[in-house]
C-alpha cells in the first residue's frame, strides 16, 4: 500500500494543530514549533525528496516529537508522553532498517518486518487514545485531525498484518 496520500493528510493535520493553537492562544510556543516540524517531516516524504534524501524526514520528525515529549512531560500527561517517545523510537527504527537493510519502509507497508508493524500498532493505539482523551478534556477541536490520522495509521497497519 502506498502511503504518500496519508502523509499529505498528516502534514495538514499537524499544521492545523499548530495554527489553531497559535490562533487560540495568541502566542507561538514550543507546542507549535513541534507540530510545525512534524508537519514538515510529513511533507519531506514526497517521492522527489525521498530519492535524494531518503531519511531526512526521520531526523526532522525526531526533533519535533522530542520537543513535544518535553512539553507533554512538563504537563504530566504520561500516556501521551510514552506515545511521543514511541514515535521517536519508531523513527530511529526506520533509520536503522534503512542503514542496515537499505529499505525505505515508509513508502509501503507490504514488506515491513512484522515486529515493526506490531510495535506501530501499539504506538498508534496509545496516541489515538491519549489524543482522544486530551480532546475530551480540553474540547480542542484541532486535535480531531491528528486523532483521525493515528486511527488511520492504526487501521492500515493492522490490515497489513492480516
Amino acid at each position: 500500500m502506498n502511503l504518500h496520500n496519508i502523509y499529505k493528510y498528516g502534514s495538514f493535520a499537524h499544521s492545523l494543530v499548530a495554527i489553531t493553537s497559535l490562533i487560540t492562544e495568541n502566542k507561538f510556543k514550543q507546542f507549535n514549533i513541534a507540530h510545525c516540524l512534524i508537519s514538515i517531516s510529513f511533507l519531506l516524504r514526497n517521492k522527489n525528496i525521498l530519492k535524494t534524501r531518503p531519511i531526512l524526514y526521520n531526523y526532522v520528525a525526531i526533533i519535533g516529537h522530542s520537543i513535544l515529549s518535553y512539553v507533554i512531560f512538563k504537563e504530566n500527561n504520561i500516556i501521551l508522553f510514552f506515545g511521543q517517545l514511541g514515535m521517536i523510537i519508531h523513527y530511529i527504527m526506520e533509520i536503522y532498517i534503512y542503514k542496515h537493510h537499505n529499505k525505505l519502509i515508509h513508502t509501503t507497508l507490504d514488506e515491513n518486518p512484522v515486529i515493526f508493524n506490531l510495535y506501530n500498532i501499539i504506538i498508534y493505539l496509545i496516541l489515538s487514545v491519549s489524543y482522544t482523551l486530551l480532546y475530551l478534556k480540553d474540547n480542542n477541536y484541532s486535535l480531531i485531525g491528528v486523532i483521525i490520522l493515528y486511527i488511520s495509521f492504526l487501521l492500515i497497519t493492522f490490515r497489513e498484518l492480516n
